[in-house]
């Protein structure tokens, strides 16, 4: 509001609160964290930082089951050392149209990957063979459509 005079009231919305403002006061934001942000977190405001924070990559740990944790992140790496068995995402509801990719460093043996029951991948395959070659770099992205129904792709070989 343009003008002087005194402050009579604030409204605080979600995300938002205040002391009694009678000369001064505060005014302060729940500012939302990479975590709340990937977690869909109500009453949090997100600020440019933290949108681009939320992005970043969670490294996923090795091991005959792998489940990326959608609470966590959206963009994974994993570097796997056998045959594994990508699970579903754990944390999915809530998650409706949202996407999540693993970025895949391959070490020189061939691994296969065998898909969680949600994931539904072209052609109907239920494993995914990994490039053979110690570096190799692959990607699978995912669409959640609903939560038992994880559209998969995956991009092999990545190069420059």
């Amino acid at each position: 509001v343009a003008g002087t005079g005194t402050v009579t009231s604030v409204s605080a919305g979600d995300g938002m609160s205040f002391t009694t403002i009678t000369g001064s006061g505060t005014v302060a934001i729940n500012k939302a964290t990479a975590a709340n942000t990937a977690a869909g977190t109500s009453n949090k405001v997100i600020t440019a930082d933290i949108a681009v924070g939320a992005a970043a990559f969670t490294a996923l740990t090795p091991g005959a089951t792998v489940t990326p944790d959608l609470d966590i992140a959206y963009n994974f790496t994993l570097t796997p050392n056998q045959n594994f068995t990508l699970a579903n995402p754990s944390n999915i509801t809530g998650k409706l149209g949202r996407s999540f990719c693993i970025v895949i460093t391959n070490d020189a043996t061939p691994s296969t990957i065998t898909l969680g029951t949600s994931y539904y991948a072209p052609g109907g395959s239920s494993a995914i063979a990994l490039t053979a070659s110690n570096g190799a770099i692959d990607q699978l992205c995912g669409l959640i459509v609903t939560t038992t129904q994880i559209n998969l792709t995956s991009t092999k070989n990545y190069s420059h």
